[in-house]
């Protein structure tokens, strides 16, 4: 009796045990936005635990992406990833002692480093997309082969798209914050419309960088979209979006006002209109392209320096400088300049007079323009 008792106690320690170094993922321990992703760490300390499972779903949210370095002060041995998964971040499980990694079927991205000081292989799943034939993992390693954690480099699975029109982008190809594209997923047909609503969310901008995909070295890979339709409600394009593509057909919206740096540098336009609306395109915009003409609307008020440098223009069809209209002011002159300097607290360059200009001149190219009002001076 006795012994049995012992063995009895025995075993309720170690069940104690199990479950005290076991740990399921709460919403007090990460947030979690709309769409299903964990991205930011609360304040609250998370427990010592050596297995760690991450729900199918917290409060009735399926989780579908986890986060950046999320668990650096944690010492994971057993981890557990929801079957719903498709998304994880740069380094999310770096420096773990990991015995075993299975990733989710659909799973479709792998952020550099993620499994970082994990040295066993892991096997990549063939994930299922609707519409689409999964063509293999950065465009031609097949499902099955092996992944290696500690690889300075992305995997995106790569389909093919099977229906001629242009793909509309959907609610998990991409990763919204507050109106904002701020990450894209997706990797299948070259020719996309980027909707202005998704979801009922209304999308306003799309951040630096979002379709522009490179590795850890910062070289460009498999960036190959033809064609893109951007839709009403779109406010602001950033910084190298579209960088490094092959775009020849290029849709702005009309609600469009800002378009940042290199957003559509390096890419295969030969004619582009810019709508009424936009106030302002930046600098090396679109560099390096194959335009031959361009008209600017009454709204622009600002082209930055070689926004469109590095074009097809013949000396008939270089751009003309436009007459601004703004309500209530009076416009002067354009005021081209010259980048000078960086000046950290402006966090932008030094803008260094040339000279006055008038609608109607022809542009120096390699110049930034700033419409002047009577009101402003």
């Amino acid at each position: 009796m006795k012994k049995l008792l012992t063995i009895i106690i025995i075993v309720l320690i170690r069940l104690s045990i199990c479950a005290q170094n076991t740990h399921i993922l709460t919403n007090n321990d990460f947030e979690i936005n709309e769409q299903g992703f964990v991205y930011k760490k609360n304040d609250t300390t998370l427990p010592e635990f050596n297995k760690l499972i991450i729900p199918d779903s917290i409060n009735n949210i399926k989780i579908v992406g986890y986060g950046v370095d999320l668990l650096s002060n944690s010492n994971i041995n057993k981890l557990v990833l929801p079957q719903g998964l498709k998304v994880i971040f740069n380094e999310a499980f770096a420096m773990q002692h990991i015995d075993t990694v299975i990733l989710p079927q659909n799973l479709i991205y792998i952020g550099n480093r993620a499994f970082l000081g994990y040295n066993k292989p892991i096997v990549l799943p063939q994930p299922n997309k609707e519409d689409h034939l999964f063509l293999g993992w950065n465009d031609s390693i097949p499902a099955g082969s092996y992944y290696f954690g500690y690889k300075e480099e992305r995997y995106i699975a790569t389909f093919k798209y099977l229906k001629d029109s242009a793909y509309i982008l959907k609610y998990d190809d991409i990763l919204i914050n507050n109106g904002e594209i701020i990450k894209c997923f997706y990797k299948g047909s070259n020719r996309i419309i980027i909707p202005g609503n998704i979801n009922n969310e209304r999308i306003k901008k799309i951040k630096s960088n979002t379709f522009y995909f490179t590795n850890w070295d910062g070289e460009s890979m498999f960036n190959d979209l033809s064609e893109v339709s951007i839709e009403e409600g779109i406010e602001s394009i950033g910084c190298n979006c579209f960088k490094d593509n092959l775009i020849q057909k290029l849709i702005l919206p009309h609600s469009l006002k800002t378009i940042k740096e290199g957003a559509f540098y390096n890419n295969q336009l030969k004619s582009i209109r810019i709508e009424e609306g936009i106030d302002s395109i930046h600098a090396l915009a679109f560099f390096n392209n194959k335009i031959t003409s361009i008209k600017f609307p009454k709204s622009i008020v600002f082209i930055d320096e070689c926004a469109f440098a590095n074009n097809a223009f013949s000396e008939k069809n270089i751009p003309m400088l436009p007459i601004p209209e703004i309500k209530n002011k009076t416009f002067l002159y354009w005021q081209s300049f010259k980048k000078g300097r960086y000046i950290r607290e402006a966090k932008n360059f030094e803008e260094i007079p040339v000279g006055q200009c008038q609608p109607g001149e022809k542009m120096d190219l390699n110049l930034g323009y700033k419409a002047v009002f009577k009101e402003d001076l």
